[in-house]
């Protein structure tokens, strides 16, 4: 698991556009128990969709809607 969580590290330091990588490192560290940094990188995918103007409404909510229950199960 440490790996894995580094190699995530990695990817969220050098490539803050994607948000299935802040997405990951939120799962990793809600995983670990670390409730607060999995809130904190979940809050980071949020915001990285919902600033995405170009992927399509219908999928975009999707995804917006699981990282808002992510949110809500570590609080």
């Amino acid at each position: 698991m440490e790996n894995v969580k580094l190699i995530c590290e990695f990817l969220v330091k050098f490539d803050k556009s994607h948000y299935n990588h802040f997405l990951w490192l939120g799962e990793i560290y809600k995983k670990l128990g670390d409730k607060e940094s999995a809130k904190r990188y979940f809050e980071e995918a949020l915001k990285i969709c919902e600033m995405d103007k170009t992927w399509e409404r219908e999928s975009m909510s999707m995804i917006i809607s699981l990282i808002k229950a992510e949110i809500a199960s570590v609080t």
